[in-house]
């Protein structure tokens, strides 16, 4: 589901001010599992932060993933306020930019078109945009 497979939601109610931690496994087809539920969180000592952890064993990619963080607030009226990390690669990403001429030389007033491609080395695939050489 927006291609995210688990979610590790921290939830509250105002009425209760009972916190639940939940571990949602999403399918392809939109189903969903829930993989484990612990309610009545008190392991923080105050509401502005959250120890957020999760079993790795308890998903599926061990050695790389990708985590967001968001935010919602639900108010009584039903309105709702997001707020959403981007994607964050686990292990970091790691790029590199390689020119279809190898090795690059030029003459001292010599000009020349060098392609270039970015390459993922993590097997990531790189999402740029509007790509601008900082120099000629």
């Amino acid at each position: 589901m927006f291609d995210v497979d688990f979610q590790k939601r921290i939830k509250s109610t105002n009425d209760t001010n009972n916190w639940t931690s939940t571990l949602i496994e999403y399918s392809s087809t939109g189903f969903h599992n829930v993989v484990s539920v612990t309610s009545n969180l008190t392991n923080f000592k105050d509401k502005s932060a959250f120890p957020l952890s999760i079993d790795l064993n308890s998903v599926t990619s061990l050695s790389k993933f990708r985590i967001a963080y968001y935010t919602i607030a639900t108010y009584n009226d039903s309105s709702k306020i997001i707020d959403i990390t981007s994607w964050i690669d686990v292990p970091p990403s790691e790029f590199s930019l390689s020119s279809s001429t190898n090795p690059v030389v030029l003459i001292k007033g010599e000009t020349m078109d060098v392609g270039g491609q970015l390459v993922s080395n993590t097997g990531i695939s790189p999402r740029v945009l509007n790509f601008i050489p900082e120099h000629n």
